[in-house]
């Protein structure tokens, strides 16, 4: 949560004018990411990088 709060404060330019994700949805969205992440990664190990893709 912390890590997705800093790249947000760091890339939205109106960041003072929304404020920051509620900790609770900041979690839950930073899960959701790391487990897409990782499903990519997995993706990428089981059929390897093909060309065009």
């Amino acid at each position: 949560a912390a890590r997705l709060l800093r790249l947000y404060r760091r890339h939205e330019p109106r960041f003072p004018e929304l404020a920051a994700l509620a900790d609770p949805h900041a979690q839950l969205l930073q899960r959701r990411l790391d487990f897409l992440a990782k499903h990519i990664l997995h993706c990428k190990a089981k059929y390897g990088h093909r060309s065009g893709t």
